[in-house]
């Protein structure tokens, strides 16, 4: 966005351009559930998390999530997850992926079906933005209406994809199989149409990364990690 007047460097981030946050929780469909607009864009991703409503929420147990079930195959239980990346904490209702590069073969199994989950966030933003064009250049307009503008944004994507949803996939027009991050029958991931286009202005942002987590999740962690191991090594995905 065009830099706020007065706003000296509050809304300048680490890419040397100014912007505003959004802080989205998405679906598998690509729809966003939840939504934080408007920080200032020198926020960390994990800061502006944790002053977040649903940052707080989460921390204080007040979402209504679903209680624990036994994963498939064991005796463990498990709460149901949000997926992040580094940029935020491990929570026990919160997974990150470990830290580092030479990991062991089931951290970096871990690590890969959990970039597997992310896509649907990732192309959440992809969809969007390279739908709706206001967002090829900076914003030029006042604080309140960019951030109205990203929040009109985000109610049409869902508007779209859930009206579409009746529509046959071969007809589908603002989401078509191929503008998606998509598998085909033979295990060859697909990288969406929407990533070919022209570059975007919409910028991903990550900050530093936190490492703030408990005992409890990290043992929450690697049994997720064992059982997704399991997974791979029977062959069911």
């Amino acid at each position: 966005m065009q830099a706020p007047p007065k706003s000296g460097s509050r809304f300048h981030n680490y890419k040397g351009t100014f912007s505003i946050i959004l802080l989205a929780c998405v679906d598998a469909n690509y729809k966003f559930v939840l939504v934080d607009i408007g920080a200032e864009g020198h926020n960390s991703d994990g800061g502006v998390f944790k002053n977040s409503i649903f940052g707080q929420s989460l921390e204080k147990g007040t979402l209504d999530l679903p209680c624990p079930v036994e994963i498939p195959g064991t005796t463990k239980m498990l709460p149901f997850l949000f997926i992040g990346d580094e940029a935020f904490p491990l929570k026990s209702n919160l997974m990150r992926p470990y830290p580092g590069v030479a990991l062991s073969k089931d951290k970096a199994i871990f690590n890969y079906r959990l970039s597997r989950a992310r896509r649907c966030v990732e192309n959440a933003f992809g969809i969007m933005a390279s739908r709706f064009r206001i967002f090829r250049k900076s914003l030029v307009s006042s604080l309140e209406t960019s951030t109205f503008t990203v929040a009109t944004a985000v109610c049409l994507h869902n508007f779209i994809k859930s009206a579409e949803e009746e529509v046959p996939s071969c007809e589908r027009r603002y989401c078509s199989l191929d503008f998606a991050y998509n598998m085909s029958p033979d295990g060859y991931i697909n990288d969406g149409r929407w990533r070919t286009e022209e570059a975007l202005a919409i910028n991903r942002l990550s900050h530093t990364g936190s490492n703030m987590y408990s005992h409890q999740a990290e043992e929450m962690r690697r049994t997720l990690q064992n059982y997704l191991t399991l997974v791979l090594h029977n062959n069911v995905f």
